[in-house]
């Protein structure tokens, strides 16, 4: 009843408008005074939560990717691509999604990846035909591909919340990027081919291919240097997002010298506004689960659901629509935190593997950035083209969202899908 009673005290203060961060420290605050227990507990619990340089890695991998955008990288990665697929159905589409996973790669954000290429893939799909609602839909969903191919800062926040290993949860995240990445890659052709066999553009000689190619260099190579830095343990993941955030400053000014003093001012600022709403989220719901950990909430509730009879995959299920029910009304670092004090125990208790659940998680989360009211997607693309309708956005991102669920069913029922890659590396 005590967890029912804040879960509905949540929704009241979302329901009035109060900042979700906000909403979370005020139930943190009021269940501590509540049951009498020590105060002092609010600025233990915010300190020794930010206390950590592992979070330092959130507002760096932001700040790489805005430099990405300000030089012009971006960009060419995309036409790098496009010379490569176009003559292809569905070419274009293709070249978003792929550039999507390319821009993933170094940015670790969904929302960061569709404002990057929102001014670049949109305008050239719609002024080749395509309709509009496909070419929103499409880099709307490929955008998702943030969250999930590494580094990621979701996977970032959930090694953090659970202490799990966060190179191990970017591994994790490889190959079923890769495949939801192809999945969506067959879906623009097939729809093409079915719907607008006419947008067909021609091959693109090899001296444009090796031309555009060697002008994606650069991106390709800062890619290496991030993933093989990490993944090689010559960097941890703080030093990673440094590193890369520190050649991209260096690629924007010396070698594109597309960076001036306004637009580097523009991606500090914007790295300022993200980081600052991503930590104080994880600042206050720190509160909310400290509350519910020292009132024996998460372990009462596992409890309750190791002595559940019915099959453990039911309860996989059960947490994956109420993950989807949440996705709708809250953003992504808000459901996490709010959810994994309760689901991590549970999941390990019933011997999953947690790091095959945090993909799960993750694929979820995807689903939760293109659907309304609250998908972040939908509304930063939005913003970033002025003439999209908001509808024409939701409806194109409709079959995308069966796609990743797809895909999501099939790495639940195949977890090597997501835990070979750790296993081996």
């Amino acid at each position: 009843m005590t967890i029912l009673a804040l879960v509905v005290f949540l929704g009241v203060l979302i329901a009035a408008g109060q900042p979700i961060a906000f909403a979370l420290g005020t139930i943190g605050v009021v269940a501590l005074v509540w049951f009498n227990l020590p105060t002092n507990l609010v600025g233990q619990t915010i300190y020794s939560v930010l206390d950590n340089t592992a979070w330092a890695a959130i507002p760096l991998y932001l700040l790489m990717g805005e430099l990405l955008v300000k030089s012009g990288i971006a960009k060419d990665i995309f036409s790098a691509i496009h010379v490569w697929t176009r003559h292809i159905p569905g070419g274009l589409g293709v070249a978003t999604v792929i550039t999507a996973a390319f821009f993933a790669a170094v940015s670790g954000t969904s929302i960061g990846t569709v404002a990057a290429l929102a001014a670049v893939t949109v305008p050239e799909m719609i002024s080749r035909g395509y309709r509009p609602s496909f070419a929103y839909g499409c880099l709307a969903a490929a955008g998702t591909l943030g969250i999930l191919i590494p580094p990621s800062i979701t996977m970032i926040i959930y090694g953090m919340v659970t202490q799990e290993s966060i190179p191990h949860l970017f591994l994790a995240g490889v190959i079923p990027g890769i495949l939801l990445a192809g999945v969506m890659c067959a879906y623009c052709v097939f729809y093409s081919l079915v719907y607008q066999r006419e947008v067909l553009e021609p091959r693109s000689t090899w001296q444009e291919r090796l031309r555009e190619s060697s002008r994606a260099g650069w991106g390709i190579g800062l890619i290496a240097l991030v993933l093989g830095g990490l993944y090689s343990g010559l960097f941890t993941v703080t030093e990673s997002a440094a590193y890369g955030a520190l050649v991209s400053l260096i690629l924007a000014l010396v070698v594109y010298r597309s960076l001036n003093w306004s637009s580097f001012v523009s991606a500090v600022q914007n790295t300022a506004l993200s980081s600052c709403m991503i930590l104080t989220i994880i600042a206050l719901a720190s509160l909310f689960g400290s509350a519910i950990n020292v009132l024996h909430i998460p372990q009462n509730v596992s409890a309750a659901i190791l002595d559940w009879d019915i099959a453990n995959w039911v309860v996989i299920v059960f947490f994956n629509i109420i993950l989807f029910v949440m996705g709708q009304f809250l953003d992504v670092p808000s459901i996490m935190l709010i959810t994994l004090p309760i689901f991590y125990p549970a999941v390990t208790g019933l011997e999953f593997n947690a790091i095959w659940f945090a993909v799960i998680m993750t694929m979820n989360m995807e689903v939760a950035t293109i659907t309304p009211p609250v998908g972040l997607n939908i509304y930063v693309l939005k913003g970033a083209v002025q003439d999209a309708e908001l509808k024409q956005i939701v409806l194109g991102c409709l079959p995308f969202v069966g796609l990743i669920m797809a895909v999501m069913l099939i790495v639940g029922i195949f977890p090597q899908l997501a835990l070979w890659l750790p296993s081996v590396l």
